[in-house]
């Protein structure tokens, strides 16, 4: 189990630069802002489950 983190923490590490590079280009070529959500948007609610199972879910944003 150990082997396969060192692998994984190997391969972020070498790949790191060329995020870093990827997201400074696309903040400064995009015009990027944050926007109000639209009313009715703010929350999110269904039903999962089966029978006994079921349950209410209810996301919300922030």
């Amino acid at each position: 189990m150990k082997r396969y983190n060192l692998i994984f923490k190997i391969d972020i590490t070498l790949y790191q630069p060329f995020l870093d590079v990827a997201i400074a280009l696309m903040k400064n070529r995009l015009d990027l802002q944050y926007y109000q959500i639209p009313q009715g948007f703010e929350i999110k609610e269904a039903t999962g489950g089966k029978g006994k199972k079921q349950s209410q879910e209810i996301v919300t944003t922030s």
